[in-house]
């Protein structure tokens, strides 16, 4: 399975929860993806620049899916997915974790989150989503 994952994710797995640390082990190299949306999410998250060094590093390892153009309008479209929802969910959900689903649909990525957002987001897509175990 080829999943990009999302910041929550990949905090998750760095604060050494078991559960999101045994499915990153378990990952092959090419299966794990992030996007520049989650790069920077987890660069600002770090607490000196060594560890900023250390995270860039290993984020250069990971494979990324490009937010293009289609990407952006594709954003669009989900948030007026949402909008039609009941109660007009838009609101409620964050920019950045439409452009992770968009980037990951662009793929055929499995999107995996620790966020409920990405549940609701997956009403208007119908895309996979895997949210961490606890």
């Amino acid at each position: 399975m080829r999943v990009l994952a999302d910041t929550t994710a990949l905090i998750a797995a760095r604060r050494g929860r078991p559960a999101p640390s045994a499915l990153f082990r378990e990952l092959a190299e090419d299966e794990l993806w992030i996007c520049d949306v989650v790069r920077l999410e987890v660069l600002r998250g770090a607490r000196s620049v060594r560890e900023m060094a250390t995270l860039r590093a290993e984020l250069d390892e990971v494979a990324s899916a490009p937010i293009d153009e289609h990407v952006w309008k594709r954003t669009e479209e989900v948030y007026a997915g949402l909008a039609r929802l009941q109660g007009g969910r838009h609101r409620g959900v964050q920019p950045t974790d439409v452009l992770v689903a968009a980037a990951a649909e662009a793929q055929d990525l499995v999107v995996l989150h620790d966020d409920a957002h990405f549940d609701l987001i997956a009403e208007v897509t119908g895309q996979e989503m895997l949210r961490l175990p606890t």
